[in-house]
């Protein structure tokens, strides 16, 4: 098994979107929020992601942290996008509940979230790719 597969690094400075939701845990009722930066390719596609919910330090952000570096290295050599958010969606565990994003109204946990939010906004026959299509 020869197959060598080379990592694309993004550039020095690219272009990156942050998006901020609050999720509200339905058991405790406790609110959370959670930021993902996504960080693009000069073709427009993801090639990175950082997540970051809760204090530094926490056990929830250090695992938060490692599934961004797994998620970037993956779509750095050349693992889909969408095949990445299909896999990850649904995943259950707490925080669940109710988000501030009316667009994914509940999540079934933080990266069942994160998933969706990605797939949906980048994923093959996401808005952003109409846009691209229209030309807008």
């Amino acid at each position: 098994m020869s197959d060598v597969h080379e990592r694309k690094r993004l550039p020095t400075t690219h272009n990156s979107v942050v998006h901020k939701v609050k999720i509200t845990a339905g058991t405790s009722g406790d609110e959370f929020t959670l930021f993902i930066i996504l960080g693009f390719y000069d073709d427009g596609t993801p090639g990175e992601l950082f997540i970051n919910m809760g204090k530094a330090g926490s056990t929830m952000n250090g695992l938060l942290d490692s599934i961004g570096i797994l998620c970037s290295y993956a779509l750095q050599y050349g693992v889909p996008l969408d095949a990445l958010c299909g896999r990850m969606q649904d995943i259950a565990f707490e925080p669940m509940g109710q988000t501030s994003n009316p667009d994914i109204p509940t999540c079934q946990s933080v990266i069942d979230y994160i998933f969706k939010w990605i797939g949906m906004n980048y994923g093959q026959g996401s808005s952003s790719d109409d846009q691209s299509e229209d030309g807008g």
